[in-house]
């Protein structure tokens, strides 16, 4: 059964905020549920809609799909950002055939919420 809690994601958060500093990104990490470690990036470099091709100011992004729905330098920050949230103690034993689903525990990663979109905040041009 799935279950992350504090301590978990104290663990986690330091690979998490790496991750976001490297590729100049701002978000936030919440636990819900006690299962699910979901990442909100609030703001950065990266144009996110742009390299999906979505038409509105938030969006969740499917941690399976990565690769398939982005293009550009959205597909390593993502894949990074996956790999950090996962953490040293991820396990995924699930078996989808026999509907037996067990991990250490569930991601979401959203770019902006409904209240609060996304911000698109491009690097300067340098001289």
């Amino acid at each position: 059964m799935a279950y992350i809690d504090q301590e978990m994601k104290k663990r986690i958060a330091p690979g998490v905020k790496a991750v976001l500093a490297k590729y100049n990104m701002k978000g936030t990490m919440k636990i819900r549920n006690h299962m699910l470690l979901s990442v909100t990036i609030k703001s950065g470099e990266i144009d996110m809609m742009k390299n999906c091709g979505y038409q509105r100011d938030y969006m969740p992004v499917n941690p399976y799909w990565i690769a398939d729905n982005f293009e550009g330098v959205a597909v390593p920050f993502l894949q990074e950002l996956k790999a950090a949230m996962q953490g040293p103690e991820w396990f995924d034993e699930s078996d989808f055939q026999t509907d037996y689903h067990h991990c250490s525990h569930y991601l979401e990663i959203n770019a902006g919420t409904y209240k609060k979109p996304y911000v698109y905040t491009p690097a300067e041009e340098k001289a």
